[in-house]
């Protein structure tokens, strides 16, 4: 399945090994940034910047092929790494902990491959390296910023490591692939007094409590079974003293969707309705305001049919949509897309902890089925 990418292994090591003891914060990916340019610049390919440390890398094989766009995040976490690995993070409290280095990797492998094989090449690529993909919008400030007239590509394409899957395959699903995002906060606003006279203040905490419980009818009462929907309520900050009643409580929530955006805008209306409701109950002011919102990748059945008819039946699996987010949807937007999953679970090896955990970690030999689609889909 990989005879392509096969050759390829070491560059594609090199790159993520690298990559992986530097990893930055969104919007500040100023060494990555740094050694996509060197590595670009090294092969002689051409390329652009786009926003600060986004980078748009164009090889054309014939201005007469039609020209696809493939995509990979730059940004790491805000997570201190634990895997005792020799090329582990440099950078002290940030890890690439979501696999956004093998993604790079890829990229940049794919990138020397198309350089050194245009004579192979039935279609041109644009490289679009984005910065920003952790909840801060990169994808959305890339279109913004017309990163998509500037590629002049039909279709874009992107992947995403999963330990949900072993290695060895190509995991896709056709229609909705990830779920909706809706994060957004609540702040409570209650008047502060002495804990010996209670009646003198409007506990923010006791709100904070009753809204907890409360909210989770969003899920259980208020939406349909089928469609499937979390709420989550990740942190609850209140309070300055033992003995003072708080004035103040914080909520940072997330609502997760997997179908459609209706349904998540439907529940963040139910959110508002019960907080409402609370408000009058307490005698506080409860206000809500969206972080973001992500809608959900939606995979062309176009270029999903694409990917399966370049490999033999049984190298690429169908899978349900991922209950988490990717703001790739912003692309999926705009143009036929797809962005289909690299399984990188190895149980032998002990590659099984999640995306986002401080043990995160993947041999770069699984990575080579992400090398391989993407040189076949142009091949």
């Amino acid at each position: 399945m990989i005879k392509n990418a096969l050759p390829w292994l070491d560059t594609l090591t090199r790159h993520r090994r690298f990559l992986h003891t530097i990893p930055e914060p969104s919007f500040k990916e100023k060494k990555t940034c740094a050694y996509i340019r060197k590595t670009l610049d090294t092969l002689g390919i051409p390329y652009e910047r786009v926003l600060d440390t986004g980078v748009l890398a164009h090889i054309t094989a014939d201005p007469t092929y039609e020209t696809l766009a493939f995509r990979a995040d730059m940004d790491a976490l805000p997570v201190f790494e634990k895997t005792g690995r020799e090329f582990s993070s440099t950078h002290e409290g940030f890890m690439h902990a979501c696999g956004h280095d093998g993604h790079m990797a890829v990229l940049l492998s794919f990138a020397e491959f198309l350089w050194k094989n245009k004579d192979r090449l039935r279609r041109n690529a644009a490289l679009i390296f984005q910065p920003a993909e952790e909840g801060y919008g990169g994808a959305l400030r890339m279109l913004e910023a017309g990163v998509l007239e500037k590629a002049g590509a039909s279709q874009v394409y992107s992947f995403h490591v999963s330990p949900l899957y072993p290695k060895g395959k190509v995991y896709i699903s056709e229609g909705s692939a990830t779920a909706c995002d809706l994060a957004f906060d609540i702040h409570i606003s209650g008047k502060a007094s002495h804990g010996a006279i209670p009646q003198n203040g409007r506990d923010a905490i006791v709100a904070a409590s009753a809204l907890v419980g409360a909210l989770q009818s969003v899920v259980s009462r208020e939406n349909d079974p089928h469609s499937p929907l979390a709420l989550t309520i990740g942190t609850l900050k209140a309070g300055t003293k033992r003995n003072v009643v708080a004035d103040e409580a914080m909520l940072e929530c997330a609502l997760r969707c997997a179908l459609t955006e209706d349904a998540a805008e439907a529940a963040y209306a139910n959110v508002n309705r019960i907080c409402r409701g609370m408000a009058a109950a307490f005698d506080v002011k409860i206000e809500t305001k969206v972080d973001h919102f992500y809608g959900a990748v939606m995979n062309a059945s176009e270029c999903v049919g694409r990917i399966e008819s370049a490999f033999s039946p049984g190298e690429v699996v169908r899978v349900p949509p991922l209950v988490v987010s990717e703001d790739f949807f912003a692309f999926t937007k705009e143009l036929p897309s797809a962005m289909f999953l690299c399984g990188v679970r190895d149980e032998a090896c002990g590659f099984v902890h999640p995306l986002h955990a401080d043990k995160f970690d993947l041999n770069e030999d699984a990575l080579l089925y992400a090398l391989e689609t993407y040189i076949r889909l142009v091949i």
